[in-house]
């Protein structure tokens, strides 16, 4: 048995409301998804979940973190990935996948991995129902059960593109988007269109506008909701790295973080205060937000904010800014130092160096000396 389990608490759920179009395509609801919450308690789950029997595949990265990963990163067995290899899965991991490729979408890898092998799957989850395209060849209860499987597999289908257009804007971002990825797409609409009752009101640039629209509505989450809605974090070297994505600008988040803490001071500085929050609330030694927005004039930008607040952090900072800055394109917004906290804010010019290219810099920086 294979149990999937979204690496977040449940609560988490309410901050991605791209949830709900995608949920309702796949004909599924936001609570039926698994999440940490699902698991017994982190500080006694070896009472109830014994490592030795488990076995983990780790999806959309390659390296088990935070407590469930000091429990259970030695029965890690598998991977599908598109982030840089980190050497914690194992070179063979025998009848379970271990796919680490660069593309725009770690599930277009998902579903090039599973797409000689979902029919079969179907095939067994529906109790073996002979497929075939002759009708005639049908008992009532076989028809049944195949429109079943033809319906759930588009269900699955839809559930699949949806992190597949939005990681490459529609197949429209020629820095993300690879041949894995138009390859899923044109595999998951195949199935698709085997059914016509779901075919028929299926649009794919109607589809990524729904989820857009979902995925970039932040006026209802707080600041501190907003940072933890995309976000990721990484151990290294006893240091910890926080790294939060937002769809938004810096001066969109400083402005709400203005307002929220009814704060005379500039948006830059009241942005600061509610990352220092949150970086305090997680132990970060460095915390990152990195900002994807279009602006007025349909230019894709992207901004990256870091803060640090001990000397580690500070020295490792200065490595990132030495290290990278040129490569990255870094051109100074704001950034200075209060009350021993010390932040940056660029603008990125490199615009095709997304988290997953600015994350093991920041980490490398954490290691290096």
């Amino acid at each position: 048995m294979h149990v999937p389990i979204a690496n977040i608490p449940k609560a988490d759920l309410s901050l991605r409301p791209e949830l709900v179009p995608v949920c309702k395509a796949a004909g599924i609801e936001t609570e039926d998804i698994i999440t940490l919450d699902d698991l017994p308690e982190l500080s006694t789950i070896e009472s109830y979940l014994s490592p030795d029997l488990t076995r983990w595949i780790l999806v959309d990265h390659n390296a088990l973190q935070g407590q469930l990963g000091r429990i259970y990163s030695d029965r890690v067995v598998g991977v599908v990935d598109h982030h840089a290899d980190e050497g914690k899965v194992p070179p063979t991991t025998e009848k379970e996948p271990r796919v680490i490729e660069t593309c725009g979408s770690c599930t277009s890898l998902v579903a090039e991995y599973v797409s000689n092998g979902l029919t079969n799957l179907m095939m067994r989850s529906s109790r073996c129902v002979r497929v075939t395209d002759d009708p005639d060849e049908l008992s009532d209860d076989e028809d049944d059960e195949k429109s079943f499987a033809v319906r759930y597999d588009a269900q699955v289908a839809q559930l699949a593109l949806a992190p597949i257009l939005i990681d490459t804007n529609n197949l429209q971002d020629k820095t993300k988007t690879t041949e894995h990825d138009h390859k899923a797409v044109e595999y998951l609409e195949t199935r698709i269109n085997d059914c016509p009752p779901i075919s028929k009101d299926y649009d794919r640039a109607a589809y990524f506008e729904r989820i857009q629209r979902a995925k970039q509505s932040l006026d209802s989450l707080s600041v501190r909701d907003i940072l933890r809605k995309d976000y990721k974090q990484w151990d290294e070297n006893g240091m910890t790295l926080g790294m939060s994505s937002v769809v938004k600008p810096i001066e969109y988040l400083g402005n709400k973080a203005k307002q929220e803490q009814h704060s005379s001071a500039t948006g830059s500085e009241s942005l600061l205060e509610a990352v220092k929050a949150f970086a305090e609330e997680r132990s970060l030694t460095v915390a990152a937000v990195m900002t994807t927005f279009t602006a007025a004039d349909s230019n894709f930008n992207r901004e990256l904010m870091v803060v640090c607040h001990d000397d580690d952090g500070k020295t490792c900072v200065d490595r990132f800014i030495q290290q990278c800055k040129e490569e990255l394109q870094l051109d100074d917004m704001d950034g200075g130092e209060q009350r021993s906290v010390q932040y940056h804010i660029w603008q990125q010019g490199k615009l095709s160096a997304s988290r997953k290219q600015v994350a093991p810099m920041l980490r490398n920086a954490m290691t290096s000396s």
